[in-house]
């Protein structure tokens, strides 16, 4: 659910403004300064979406409130609170800028959140003329509105619903390239993805029935999570290619796989009654080969005891081919248990897996690591390391242009364990130095 918050100096109208675009009166309004001190929240329905408005208390410069010291602890906590809210409408007065309000723009650009610059007290249009000194604070958003006469309210209003419900809108516009994060949900035939898909995007856009082959077409849709914008795919049943018997059916795992290619982090649900079986096994391959990072989420989990769960995490450990760590989660689609822990997951995987490690970290690492005793032979001599694209790639030139089986894993698991990398998809690339 987007979060905005109402935000600016003492008295310039924040609670009236609350108060206006909820069409309730919850926060005190008194001309006073130093009136709201707790966070006040209200969740709004409009249009056919849901957002909590929360009221701020007034910021103001420290040595002005340093006798006041709850309003000091409101203002400290308030500002905590500033990153997990979506949309900032920072309120001001027509009248112009205070020094501190000055300081706190800069404050609020270096936070890099959404700012909509909303200027009260302008019961009059013609007072619009002095804007320009507040289109020179650069903000791409400005309203000037009477909060208390409810002048352009509405349009504030209409403003909002239309901002967040945009299809493909990034929701931080101070940030030129944010990437969305891209989620695959990949499974066998009944493993339950339609209903996450449509669990995480509260909505029943899926067709979900227990008939495998239901879902054919890679569906797209995206949904807010703490202020960043998932693309989340639900994707075609993956049965073995000897099973399938339809044309449409080949396509449809064809576009799974793509959807798997395009995604920063493949989610790969099973269903535990039918445990690790050997169709789940060849998707992990097949998306080991594919390098992106995976999760596993067993779904219809509700009821599985403590030593079911622990064979099944047991059975991932033990499949030969996967090198890295790959996190396992319990989870029920329907509920919505655990889908939360998934979404932070993806999120640390996509990061880890975009990392960029310097050269000069990497060549101590790499001097540290020769010490070892594998490395006593000349033949096995390696000279530097370096980090290709793409990113996840790691070049090693050495005397001989391949190494043996061990110590090919053995320099892969010590990077890993070296760059936290435990749960990322790498690869080693052995050159002959020439």
């Amino acid at each position: 659910m987007p979060k905005i918050a109402v935000i600016g100096k003492q008295n310039v109208g924040k609670s009236t403004l609350f108060n206006s675009l909820i069409k309730k009166r919850i926060s005190i309004e008194y001309d006073k300064p130093g009136v709201t001190r707790d966070l006040v929240r209200e969740k709004v329905d409009w249009a056919e979406g849901s957002w909590e408005i929360i009221d701020f208390p007034g910021f103001e410069h420290e040595k002005e409130i340093k006798n006041d010291i709850l309003q000091k602890l409101s203002i400290e906590k308030a500002f905590k609170e500033l990153e997990n809210c979506h949309l900032f409408l920072w309120i001001v007065s027509i009248k112009g800028l205070s020094s501190y309000e000055k300081d706190l723009c800069e404050t609020l650009r270096h936070i890099k959140k959404p700012v909509w610059l909303v200027v009260n007290f302008v019961d009059d249009p013609s007072l619009e003329i002095y804007a320009s000194d507040f289109y020179a604070l650069g903000f791409k958003t400005v309203f000037f509105v009477s909060a208390l006469n409810n002048r352009n309210i509405k349009d504030l209003r209409e403003k909002i619903i239309n901002y967040f419900n945009m299809p493909e809108k990034i929701i931080d516009e101070n940030k030129e390239n944010v990437e969305i994060l891209k989620i695959a949900i990949i499974g066998k035939p009944n493993a339950g993805k339609s209903t996450l898909f449509n669990y995480f995007i509260k909505k029943e856009k899926a067709l979900t029935s227990d008939i495998p082959g239901t879902t054919r077409d890679a569906l797209k849709d995206s949904f807010i999570f703490n202020g960043k914008k998932i693309l989340i795919v639900d994707t075609a049943g993956m049965r073995k290619r000897s099973k399938i018997i339809e044309d449409v059916e080949y396509f449809s795992i064809n576009r799974t796989e793509k959807a798997a290619e395009q995604a920063d982090v493949v989610l790969l649900l099973i269903d535990p009654h039918e445990g690790v079986d050997k169709q789940n096994k060849n998707i992990i391959v097949l998306l080991e080969k594919k390098m992106k990072p995976l999760i596993i989420a067993f779904n219809k989990s509700d009821k599985l005891d403590l030593l079911i769960k622990n064979n099944l995490e047991e059975e991932i450990n033990n499949i030969h081919k996967i090198f890295w760590k790959i996190p396992i989660f319990f989870i029920s689609s329907i509920t919505g248990k655990n889908t939360i822990k998934i979404i932070e997951k993806a999120y640390k995987l996509k990061e880890k897996n975009n990392v960029k490690i310097n050269t000069n970290d990497l060549n101590k690492f790499l001097e540290k690591m020769k010490n070892n005793v594998i490395f006593n032979q000349s033949a096995f001599k390696l000279n530097y390391i370096t980090q290709a694209y793409p990113k996840l790639v790691f070049i090693i030139f050495s005397k001989i242009g391949k190494l043996p089986s061990n110590i090919h894993k053995f320099i892969l698991k010590s990077i890993r364990k070296e760059f936290s990398l435990e749960e990322i998809p790498i690869l080693l690339d052995i050159r002959k130095k020439s």
